[in-house]
């Protein structure tokens, strides 16, 4: 009997141990797996985290990429624009050094004068040549040298305006009543005969500017002599001024869009 006793007691003692051994593992494997759960996520976040940075680098380099075909597409546009504003310029240019080339008889006998001003240039009649003083009707001489400028300015796919100034003496009797009266009449008879030398009347433009416009003074016989003249102005491109704006103004904004 008591043998009996002491191998129940022994078999409990046996028990008892292998469920505290159990209790134990089962601990130990709670531990394990609440720091392999940790683990994870910290790399969830870690994975997270290198996936979002690879994204903002992806965006900064198509960003970068972008932005560099932005600024060659606007270089090119800028090239583009100039090439056109050059190729205008050189147009007129020759359009100019061809009038110098055949108005250049008449230069040299001091019958006009061509000149460039605030980048117009402008054909420039003394009235003496062409008119009696405080009159409007053109001598012979004058209809013989306007002649020649029409046949000059036919040739020229431009066009022109003719603009009558005088000095600044009142005018007393006479058929006209001022100096602004007589520049225009002036002007209108020089633009006629122009027509008449073949110039489409499209292109002819008549303009008075009186004694407002004075290039010496009025002081002296010399200075008023100059002033009394007809100037023919050769009227510039509007497309040729419009793509000298565009490219001054292009040129002034990118580099502040870039900022």
């Amino acid at each position: 009997m008591a043998w009996c006793l002491q191998l129940l007691t022994s078999a409990a003692c046996v028990s008892a141990t292998r469920y505290e051994e159990a209790v134990a593992s089962r601990d130990a494997l709670r531990e394990d797996v609440a720091d392999c759960t940790a683990e994870a996520a910290d790399l969830e976040q870690r994975l997270i985290a290198a996936v979002s940075e690879a994204a903002r680098r992806q965006n900064r380099r198509v960003d970068s990429e972008e932005e560099f075909r932005k600024t060659v597409t606007e270089k090119d546009q800028t090239i583009s624009e100039l090439e056109r504003y050059r190729t205008a310029t050189e147009k007129s240019l020759e359009v100019y050094r061809g009038l110098l080339r055949d108005l250049r008889g008449l230069t040299d006998a001091g019958a006009l004068e061509v000149v460039l001003r605030r980048g117009r240039m402008i054909i420039v009649l003394p009235s003496d040549v062409l008119f009696d003083s405080g009159s409007a009707a053109i001598s012979d001489d004058g209809r013989k040298t306007l002649g020649e400028v029409a046949r000059v300015l036919a040739g020229v796919d431009r066009r022109f305006q003719v603009e009558g100034h005088t000095d600044s003496k009142p005018i007393r009797g006479g058929r006209y009543k001022s100096n602004w009266e007589l520049g225009a009449a002036r002007a209108i008879h020089v633009a006629g005969l122009i027509i008449d030398g073949g110039v489409p009347e499209t292109r002819i433009s008549a303009a008075t500017f009186g004694e407002t416009r004075p290039v010496a003074s009025n002081d002296d016989s010399t200075g008023r002599r100059a002033n009394r003249r007809i100037e023919i102005v050769v009227v510039p491109e509007l497309n040729v001024i419009e793509e000298l704006l565009e490219a001054t103004q292009d040129a002034k904004q990118k580099p502040q869009d870039r900022e």
